[in-house]
């Protein structure tokens, strides 16, 4: 298979890029195999306006999961003052484009009250990591965006623009 046909089938998959499938069709067609049917790009087509729907309904149910369990949070863990996580997609990862990342399990970052014993740091470290499982990095990058250092405190969440370099 020519290998400028992969980078090309992942676009029109994951992205529902149309020029990419028209580019499909002319390395097909330089490769004297028929070029796909127009009900092919109907059916990215479609296939696209499903997954943007998707997307949405994501966003939104785990944008209100967090305005619930964020308070719910704060109530439970009280000597925790804020925790933050970076999320982006890293340029350049050998040689491929990055893969989205929420970096809450091992890079977090907590502030505590003075005082917070070691047992309620670990706590509160452990329930928000828990918290923020049960949405994913699909929907943290959907309800709180791409290329961000977020911090969450009792008064809600705030985003940073953070750029990786690499």
């Amino acid at each position: 298979m020519d290998e400028r046909l992969g980078p090309l089938i992942e676009r029109a998959l994951d992205k529902g890029d149309v020029q990419a499938l028209n580019d499909i069709a002319g390395i097909l067609d330089e490769l004297g195999m028929p070029a796909p049917a127009v009900s092919v790009v109907e059916d990215v087509e479609r296939l696209s306006a499903r997954k943007q729907g998707c997307d949405r309904a994501l966003q939104e149910a785990a944008q209100a999961y967090l305005k619930e369990a964020v308070p719910r949070f704060f109530k439970k863990h009280k000597t925790i003052k804020s925790f933050s996580w970076r999320q982006h997609s890293p340029g350049w990862t050998e040689g491929e484009t990055g893969r989205f990342q929420a970096h809450y399990k091992y890079d977090m970052e907590t502030v505590f009250e003075d005082g917070a014993s070691i047992h309620e740091e670990q706590s509160a470290k452990k329930g928000a990591i828990s918290m923020l499982n049960r949405l994913g990095e699909d929907a943290l990058r959907l309800a709180l965006g791409d290329g961000y250092t977020i911090t969450v405190t009792r008064d809600g969440i705030s985003k940073e623009h953070y750029w990786d370099e690499y």
